[in-house]
């Protein structure tokens, strides 16, 4: 690769990192993380719903691929079926993929009318729909957050339930010690031992004597 190309490819990441990361900024505002937590909310039910999207459209893919590849130039390589598919969930190039069959072989054709017409009320109808209904659904949950106040962490309910101070004794056991007994400990150890050195000077004064 050209090192321009290199260049810029770090560039363009790092510009779109740090937008990205604009965002956390804003999840200090109420009004304006919607997003960020709508996102929180459905993101486990979207990435285990998209392994089976992923699945289905990927048979779709190698069916396609290996039928339709002589015949269609959009299913020509495994990249441009996916292109093509893609862009057909969106309401792209309907009637272009469809128009551009090839005719010479009535099976070939009858079949890429059923492919087309199954895959795209299949993803579009149903598959997009539940896909869209599972974010709306996290969105509606936030609201109701908002409304009625977000739930609280286990942590928080544990504070709750607790009646004791925190200075109580209650949440100290016989073994566990302050920075006060700590200190008291080691003052005393201090003056026992100069106490015991004191007394061996005078018992060897003594002594001499």
């Amino acid at each position: 690769m050209d090192t321009w190309n290199i260049c810029s490819l770090f560039l363009g990441v790092g510009n779109l990192l740090v937008w990205f990361g604009c965002l956390r900024y804003l999840g200090f505002f109420q009004t304006y993380n919607v997003l960020i937590l709508t996102l929180k909310k459905c993101l486990p039910n979207v990435l285990r719903y998209s392994i089976c999207i992923t699945m289905l459209f990927a048979g779709y893919c190698l069916c396609g691929w290996l039928i339709l590849s002589p015949y269609h130039i959009k299913f020509r390589s495994l990249s441009t079926t996916m292109e093509c598919l893609y862009s057909l969930i969106n309401g792209d190039d309907m009637f272009a993929t469809f128009s551009s069959t090839s005719a010479k072989d009535p099976v070939i054709w009858w079949f890429s009318r059923i492919y087309l017409y199954s895959f795209i009320s299949l993803f579009v109808y149903v598959i997009l729909s539940l896909f869209l209904a599972i974010i709306m659904d996290a969105y509606d949950t936030i609201k109701r957050y908002y409304a009625e106040g977000f739930p609280k962490s286990p942590l928080q309910k544990f504070v709750e339930e607790c009646q004791e101070d925190a200075t109580s004794h209650v949440f100290r056991e016989e073994g566990d010690r302050t920075i006060h007994d700590l200190v008291n400990s080691v003052c005393c150890c201090c003056l026992s031992r100069s106490s015991a050195a004191r007394y061996c000077n005078v018992s060897c004064c003594c002594c001499c004597c």
